[in-house]
């Protein structure tokens, strides 16, 4: 083995006389997965460098994300100085030769690989040995037979009896075997013995392939059926999987009409229609819209939305009123809920209290708008471009943040179970009884007596959670979004959700429609099922006429009872006893993680936010295939606006879709190379921005504009890749939720370090 060997000389270059590179050193980069192995070459000083970067941000980690940006400066003259410091960092024993040197950080890195996945790498002596007596005890004779060691379920041989099938243009069946067997019988019967003797000879024809004579594999009495019987069994593959998948939409088209959302079976009860839904559209046409004429282009209320939506929304189209639900949901008792058990506090409590920290856009009513609603008295209030504390708690403690990625107000819950709302309010969407903007936080006065353990905040309504699986919403409820069974266009004071199962012990708000998770893994949903955001296998549209379309909103919640897997021909598998445990929503799409840690993800497709490679709307839940167990199962996902980030089973965050507004998106989830290596507990996701909470540490990004969400600073407002935020540095997050523009994160306070420097941060009051 010979190696070069590189000599420093100053602190400004180095030479390198290398001559080969041995096989050992290319193996060993690929046992650690550097994809270029087999390229590498230590005679060029970049090889050497990326080489040495790429052990330092995937294996190493050594320094922080800050603190690698001399090491990845590798163009740079003084990069062998920063290279010299790297090693001494490391604490490298080698200082004189640069080869032996990479060498040992080669070798550090596969012991730090093997340290981290010790079951993985560990190697059972006894098992082994136990192996290697079975295999002493088999006989090993030499065969004589060709087709012995011949894999007759390999994808090869399959293939191979495909090709000749279409040679003899013969139909393929299912199974292979009975394809050979096929054109076994062919050759048999068309090939004489005079064509056996002379290759060169023609095929007889005229005669017709006896295909009566095949054997399906089975018997009937009946002649007349067991003939077409053989018929149907060579059929081509490809029209016996489309009648499969046309089978599973019949299948699936019955359930979205008979399911019951009030059971806990898989298919729900068959029934009676009840009023109100929306299987038959003639029904729907009895009571059209009360306006005529064009439906409008845009309605006014979203008019002023353009930075919060993404892009026109077919339900803004459609005329007011045209959703002919039907009467509203019978009355029943929403008060008495005293009787109802309280669920058990998971390990720690309903949250861990803390100090409660804000920064970004404080100007409610302007956010994600261009001009304030009419007749609304715009605050003055500033950006926050670091994170502040909140004078106005007057010290209390906060164990409970919420708000979303399309919401411009917030939920909050004191250590003492008060539950404050803030922000905009147009719509009543902070649930204290009226319509008025609050810059201050204050208390829901209809959940006095509740412990609210949950909240989630949509576009212009919310959802509260309480420790007893009841669910409370506010807001606007124009597209059935609060799930309350009235057709009221604002809830301004929280109510209960229309809704009776197993206790709810999730909440989760898309802009317009909203998700609830039973204790039994059931996910419900309700609102707008535009793109087929609900998953009911529907996008809820219909016309009234030639011209007007409406919508059929759900207005209390439904359960979603089908999940399926599509393969790359399309074909459709519904897959059974799923059992969700957790999920989140964007805009309009959702992703869900079920007990098998699988992901599903369903609603709008563009930019590749579902993470299929597609960008298609899935009105189902439909399983991920580039998260699928056991390797790279999804133990937690967070959803933005247009963007999906899920953390996987081994700690490693994935992104797809688009978090800037413009460039190139991930269609299908691709790892987040800057998050590697740290302890992330948990993700804030915005429009455009995501600040992720890990180790002692803060984490965020974010495309411009941006207004102070990420807390860098006035100096430097946002930033396109990972950064730490200064300002929290040494402090322990242990919440944080992002809404369109601002931030809420819990600090821990409790030693009189932390407390000191959080007095350091500058103080918020309105």
């Amino acid at each position: 083995m010979v190696y070069g060997i590189f000599m420093f000389t100053g602190f400004a270059k180095y030479s390198m006389s290398v001559v080969s590179i041995s096989n050992m050193f290319k193996r060993r980069l690929q046992a650690l997965g550097y994809l270029e192995w087999d390229k590498v070459n230590i005679n060029d000083p970049q090889h050497f460098r990326k080489v040495t970067l790429w052990l330092e941000e995937q294996k190493i980690r050594q320094y922080s994300i800050q603190d690698r940006k001399e090491l990845r400066d590798i163009k740079s003259e003084s990069w062998p100085k920063t290279f010299a410091k790297y090693c001494e960092d490391v604490k490298c024993p080698i200082s004189s030769n640069n080869m032996d040197q990479l060498e040992w950080l080669i070798g550090r890195a596969i012991w730090l690989e093997a340290e981290n996945n010790t079951e993985q790498y560990s190697i059972n002596v006894k098992e082994m040995k136990l192996k290697m007596k079975q295999e002493a005890l088999v006989p090993h004779l030499k065969s004589t037979n060709p087709l012995d060691n011949l894999n007759f379920e390999s994808n090869e041989f399959k293939n191979g009896v495909y090709s000749v099938a279409k040679l003899l243009r013969i139909p393929q069946h299912p199974n292979h075997l009975v394809t050979l067997k096929a054109c076994s019988k062919l050759v048999q019967r068309r090939l004489n013995s005079e064509c056996l003797r002379n290759p060169n000879s023609k095929i007889i024809r005229g005669k017709p392939f006896p295909i009566m004579n095949c054997d399906p594999g089975f018997q009937l009495k009946k002649t007349a059926v067991e003939n077409a019987a053989k018929i149907l069994a060579l059929l081509y593959i490809q029209d016996i999987r489309n009648l499969q998948t046309k089978i599973n939409e019949v299948i699936v088209r019955v359930q979205s009409v008979t399911a019951n959302p009030k059971t806990d079976t898989k298919l729900g009860k068959v029934g009676k229609r009840n009023k109100g839904d929306s299987a038959d559209m003639s029904t729907k046409r009895k009571n059209p819209a009360t306006k005529k004429g064009r439906a409008k282009s845009r309605k006014v209320e979203y008019d002023e939305e353009d930075i919060s939506s993404e892009h026109d929304s077919d339900v803004d189209d459609a005329e007011t009123g045209s959703n002919a639900d039907g009467e509203d949901a019978a009355e029943d008792d929403l008060a008495d809920v005293s009787s109802i058990p309280e669920l058990p506090p998971p390990e720690g409590g309903w949250g861990k209290p803390g100090t409660l920290l804000m920064c970004g856009l404080t100007n409610w009513d302007m956010a994600g708008r261009k001009a304030p609603p009419k007749g609304v008295k715009v605050n003055v209030g500033r950006s926050l471009w670091t994170p502040h504390t909140f004078k106005n708690l007057n010290g209390a403690r906060v164990r409970l943040v919420a708000s979303g990625p399309a919401a411009s107000h917030s939920i909050i819950v004191t250590e003492d179970n008060r539950c404050l709302a803030f922000g905009r309010n147009d719509k009543g969407q902070l649930g204290v009884g009226d319509t008025k903007r609050r810059d201050e936080p204050t208390e829901v006065t209809a959940l006095k007596g509740h412990t609210v353990i949950g909240a989630s905040c949509g576009r212009n309504h919310t959802l509260f959670l309480t420790s007893r699986g009841i669910v409370f919403a506010a807001g606007d409820n124009k597209l059935g979004q609060c799930g309350v069974g009235k057709s009221d266009a604002c809830i301004v004071s929280a109510t209960k959700v229309k809704y009776s199962g197993p206790p709810i012990v999730k909440v989760g708000c898309g802009a317009d429609f909203s998700m609830i998770l039973d204790i039994k893994g059931g996910l419900h949903s309700f609102g707008s099922p535009e793109y087929g955001a609900l998953g009911h296998n529907t996008d809820g549209k219909y016309f009234i006429t030639n011209t007007k379309m409406a919508f059929h909103f759900e207005k209390v919640p439904k359960r979603i009872v089908l999940y399926i897997e599509r393969a790359k021909d399309g074909h459709v598998t519904p897959l059974d006893r799923v059992e969700i445990t957790d999920f989140s929503c964007g805009h309009h799409h959702t992703v869900a993680i079920d007990s098998k840690n699988r992901a599903f993800s369903w609603g709008f497709g563009g930019i590749g936010r579902l993470g299929h490679n597609e960008q298609r709307d899935e009105l189902v839940p439909r399983l991920i295939k580039f998260l699928e167990p056991p390797t790279r199962g999804v133990r937690a996902i967070y959803c933005g606006s247009t963007y999906s980030i899920a953390i996987n089973v081994h700690g490693s965050a994935l992104m797809f879709g688009q978090t800037k507004r413009t460039g190139e998106a991930n269609m299908y989830p691709k790892p987040i190379q800057d998050l590697s290596g740290w302890e992330i507990r948990c993700v804030g996701c915005s429009q455009t921005s995501v600040v992720v909470a890990a180790d002692d540490s803060v984490i965020a990004w974010g495309a411009s504009p941006t207004f102070g969400e990420l807390g860098f600073g006035e100096m430097r407002k946002s930033s396109t890749t990972p950064m730490e935020v200064k300002a929290l540095e040494g402090l322990y997050i242990t919440a944080v939720t992002c809404g369109l523009s601002h931030t809420l994160m819990i600090c821990r306070d409790e030693s009189e370090e932390e407390k000191t420097k959080i007095n350091k941060l500058q103080v918020y009051s309105v």
